[in-house]
């Protein structure tokens, strides 16, 4: 089993590229497919949208990519930005998007580029046991075909700090800032803490 964490340093083959965002997965087939990557840079910052088969290794707070940075700056963006157009005096409709003028009043809309039928999760997404709160997600734990076997539970009242691996067996559905276990609060505080550092185990 490997990590893919989640805000965690990413670095192509030829030096530093940003911090992954979110995961994208198939909820349907408990897969992971992409992973979100804030690239920082400047004037411009862009999050792009990596293949989880360009991970060449991945470790409890970083992610190593088989690319440089040219290519990632290549990959597809993550948000598509936009927007509302706006009528003057004159009654003539301007669209002020990408090149807007200081004093335009506009109506920025953003949606994210998740593939229909998938599904974004970030770090410290809610989990919920059947009876109540019990964490925040950490990052996922996947096999060697990115299937994900376990979501890692973070800050949990009930422990404090400790760290869980839970059994996605034991996950009922998630959303985007929200994942729902099928179990209650007790049957996640009987597992055990696992030393979730160390990426590959």
């Amino acid at each position: 089993m490997k990590g893919i964490p989640l805000d965690a340093r990413v670095r192509c083959s030829d030096g530093p590229a940003g911090r992954s965002t979110c995961l994208i997965l198939d909820p349907i087939r408990e897969v992971v497919t992409r992973v979100v990557v804030y690239d920082g840079g400047r004037p411009i910052e862009l999050e792009r949208v990596v293949p989880v088969d360009r991970i060449a290794d991945a470790t409890h707070d970083s992610i190593h990519l088989d690319c440089t940075r040219d290519e990632l700056r290549q990959l597809p963006t993550f948000d598509s930005v936009g927007y509302l157009p706006r009528e003057d005096d004159a009654g003539t409709r301007t669209f002020f998007w990408p090149f807007a003028r200081p004093e335009a009043v506009n109506l920025p809309l953003e949606h994210e580029r998740v593939p229909i039928g998938e599904l974004a999760l970030r770090r410290g997404a809610d989990i919920e046991a059947s009876d109540g709160h019990v964490g925040k997600l950490g990052e996922l734990l996947v096999d060697e075909e990115c299937r994900i076997t376990h979501v890692v539970l973070m800050e949990g009242r009930l422990w404090g700090r400790r760290e869980v691996a839970v059994p996605v067996s034991m996950v009922e559905d998630a959303a985007e800032d929200l994942v729902r276990l099928r179990v209650d609060r007790r049957a996640v505080e009987e597992l055990p803490a696992v030393p979730v550092k160390g990426g590959v185990r």
